[in-house]
């Protein structure tokens, strides 16, 4: 592993108990090209709108991700299950907010997870 990407790392990763995590810190390195990123890797469209996979995170962890993406993006979004899995989910009137601001870091084969 490269040594430069062990900060990034270690805010998913719980080494004591080998298991995935979200770190507040996460806050300070979540901008929009992480976040087109994110929905290119882990995102889908789903009733008009994009979920975006938090399955290995507890209840709180998809929360303080929430506020993330509140307080960063304006985002509201909701708690959906799906596969029965909690997920974070963007409603496409929210996601108009910053679809434009996205899209140019999206690879074009992906650019079918953000047109509606």
């Amino acid at each position: 592993m490269l040594k430069s990407l062990n900060l990034l790392y270690n805010l998913f990763h719980n080494k004591d108990k080998d298991e995935k995590i979200i770190r507040p810190e996460l806050f300070h390195y979540l901008d929009i090209v992480a976040l087109a990123h994110w929905i290119m890797g882990d995102g889908s469209k789903r009733n008009k709108g994009v979920i975006l996979c938090t399955d290995s995170y507890s209840i709180q962890e998809i929360v303080l991700l929430m506020n993330i993406l509140k307080i960063k993006f304006n985002l509201n979004t909701k708690i959906h299950i799906d596969n029965r899995k909690n997920r974070i989910y963007i409603n496409r009137k929210e996601f108009d907010k910053i679809r434009l601001m996205v899209r140019p870091y999206f690879s074009k084969r992906f650019l079918y997870k953000i047109t509606f």
